[in-house]
């Protein structure tokens, strides 16, 4: 029993930093990562800092980008994920790798994501919305302490504002999440794919009474061609006496 209550205990996340790194070291430690998505790795001014993610900071990244994704879901918002996107730029010596990152729209080839969730787990990590301000996101969202917080660019700065402007009457200032509210956050989740699945029910009723529309306006539209067609008159007994006269040998119709 001990032992579960133990492993239940929240996780700090390791941090190094590297002091007197240049671009090229950063792009080395880059290439040694590969395509994992763990460590990550950030740069600023000369400092990397090489961050492996505790089990509770997953967790709560985890459970932002879920409920984002049940919001977008739940009013009809197009988005793509891409997860921790590594974003460079070296003539401003910045690089990060958010904890979870969203584009809305169509946008089939963007250059920086619209949104950046950030959570700061343990303290002593590198400023990231520094990093991000001169990577040029638009918004990010930045847990720590059990607030969630939006922040948007306005100039060159970050500003934190009330409520969310990538996505309205999502979050507000000091909006509380944390993994004992998993359930909840689960909760909405189910609530999004029901609603979702209940919409999809009635667009697809819609389209096989459409369907079922055209094609009784196509037969009743034959059956009227149909009837609109002039009929032969049925001949008279004078036709039918003259004919029977023509077919007898030796006489004729007069």
């Amino acid at each position: 029993m001990y032992a579960l209550r133990q492993d239940d205990r929240p996780q700090e996340d390791h941090y190094v930093h590297l002091r007197g790194a240049t671009w090229a070291d950063y792009q080395r430690l880059l290439e040694l990562r590969g395509d994992r998505s763990a460590p990550r790795i950030t740069y600023l001014d000369g400092c990397v800092e090489i961050m492996s993610p505790s089990r509770s900071h997953e967790s709560i990244k985890s459970i932002l980008g879920r409920l984002l994704e049940a919001y977008c879901l739940e009013n009809d918002l197009e988005f793509s994920t891409y997860g921790s996107w590594t974003l460079e730029d070296k003539e401003a010596e910045r690089g990060a790798e958010p904890d979870e990152c969203y584009v809305f729209g169509r946008d089939l080839d963007p250059k920086r994501p619209h949104l950046a969730i950030e959570v700061v787990w343990t303290s002593g990590g590198i400023d990231k919305l520094e990093v991000y301000r001169k990577l040029g996101v638009p918004e990010v969202w930045y847990w720590r302490r059990g607030k969630l917080t939006p922040f948007v660019l306005r100039g060159e700065q970050y500003e934190e504002v009330p409520r969310s402007v990538a996505l309205p009457g999502s979050i507000s200032r000091n909006w509380c999440c944390t993994s004992s509210n998993r359930p909840r956050a689960l909760r909405f989740e189910r609530i999004a794919r029901r609603w979702r699945r209940s919409a999809d029910r009635t667009t697809h009723r819609r389209e096989q009474t459409t369907t079922a529309s055209s094609i009784c306006s196509s037969r009743t539209t034959a059956s009227d061609a149909r009837s609109a067609r002039p009929r032969s008159r049925s001949a008279g007994p004078t036709a039918r006496r003259r004919r029977s006269a023509l077919r007898r040998p030796g006489r004729r119709c007069t």
